[in-house]
Parts: C-alpha cells; structure tokens; sequence
C-alpha cells in the first residue's frame, strides 16, 4: 500500500508508509510460485507502488523464471525514475504500465496530489521505450477531466504506448460519487474511442 503519491481516486487508499501486514519475501516466493502452478496470463506488480519494496526487482526475477509475465505498475516519482530503466526489464519485465490522469500538467499534478508528476511520467515513458520496455498509458475518466479527451488522444498520438486503457472513475477508496462524470458525457467519449478503433 505504500505510495510517494496522494492520488484523489486512490483505490487501496495508499499510505507513505510500508503496511507492516506485508507479505515478507519469503511469503511473497511462496506467493509466485503458487501464481505459477495457475499460470495466469499476466502477472501485474501494483499497489500502492511497487517499487517501494527493495526486493521487486528480485521478486520479478523470480517470477519471471518460474515462467510467469510480468508487468510492472509503479507510481511516477523520483523514486522511479532513479531507477534503470535496463536493469528493470533485464529482470523480465515486459510492460511498464504508466497513469496519465490529466492530459496537462495542472490537471495531472492536481489529480496525483504531488506536483511534478505529470512532467514525470512522461520521462519515464520516454526511459521505458529507449530501454525498449512496452508501455501501457491507464487514464481514469472523472468528472474533472472528461473534458480533456482530444487532448488525451492528441497525447497518445505522441507518446504511442502499446496500449491506451481507459477506464471509469470507481467510487471507493478515496473517489467519491460526485467525481463521477455526467453518463451522457461518458457515452460520447466511449463513441469516439470506439470510432478510433475501428478507423486503426
């Protein structure tokens, strides 16, 4: 659950602090080894972010030779971009999964809690394609940025993640029912996405 950042629709209420509740790392290799007899199609490290574990790196690695693919989902923050980018997909990584709530830095940083985020993801997206890493771009759909979704498409355009995924806003957590946007908005942002789709 630990997170550098204070997002406003955080769904697992992210704390700075590590959950001392935890696994431990020998409780995290029972973990992956039992993911692996499943054989799922993708293993995704989340949180909070994961990053803030000093042994994700090794827990990939692990993963990753127990056969699994695994995806990494980490917040964007110093912490991130302190890392190597080549050391993180050396370790087996396929995906880096990146948030751009905001289609501007105002908006993004507003929505993320700390400045400085938005200008973030954007070097590490730009870190992950040089360490040829795949990237997918999570964007979640509020009340408060709906009406930035040409600029998001015009972002994508220019930062061409392997994956754009959408989604609505979720009230739990910290989001809230009025952060939902207007139904009649949503449906018109989703005809547009779906006319995009059918023009690639």
């Amino acid at each position: 659950r630990a997170c550098a950042l204070a997002c406003r629709h955080c769904r697992s209420e992210a704390q700075p602090h590590r959950d001392p509740h935890e696994l431990n790392p020998a409780e995290a290799s029972r973990l992956i080894r039992q993911l692996a007899e499943l054989n799922p199609p993708m293993l995704i490290l989340t949180g909070g972010d994961p990053l803030m574990r000093s042994d994700a790196l090794d827990l990939v690695r692990e993963a990753t030779a127990a056969g699994l693919h695994v995806s990494l989902s980490p917040s964007a923050t110093k912490r991130l971009l302190n890392s190597d980018f080549g050391e993180i997909k050396a370790a087996g990584v396929e995906r880096v999964s990146l948030s751009l709530d905001g289609a501007t830095r105002e908006t993004h940083d507003a929505f993320r809690g700390v400045a400085g985020t938005f200008d973030r993801t954007i070097e590490a997206v730009h870190r992950a394609h040089s360490a040829g890493l795949s990237v997918q771009i999570n964007t979640t759909l509020t009340r408060g940025n709906l009406h930035e979704f040409e600029a998001f498409k015009n972002l994508m355009f220019e930062l061409k993640p392997a994956m754009w995924s959408v989604f609505l806003l979720v009230p739990t957590g910290r989001a809230g029912i009025a952060d939902l946007p207007d139904p009649w908005d949503v449906e018109r942002v989703f005809e547009d996405m779906a006319a995009l789709v059918g023009k690639a």
